[in-house]
């Protein structure tokens, strides 16, 4: 996943966390799709879910690709 994103963003991954039972968590903590949202929290966080199927979806057709069946979701922390 590290290398993957690498690739796609030319940027390292913050933050990559596995709970060793086949779930991992990517963190980017400066995502620059990311970067103007509005200031209103909620609908920010709804501009933000959206704008992330995107990269989800990426991760989840290159799994697919080499045979690994994934369900890929994502979440929106704001600071």
């Amino acid at each position: 996943c590290k290398e993957f994103w690498t690739e796609v963003y030319r940027k390292q991954i913050d933050k990559l966390q596995t709970n060793h039972r086949g779930v991992f968590v990517l963190k980017d903590l400066d995502f620059k799709w990311l970067n103007r949202l509005p200031g209103d929290q909620d609908l920010a966080r709804i501009m933000a879910i959206k704008i992330l199927a995107f990269p989800c979806g990426l991760i989840r057709g290159s799994l697919a690709n080499l045979g690994i069946v994934a369900v890929v979701s994502c979440d929106f922390l704001a600071d």
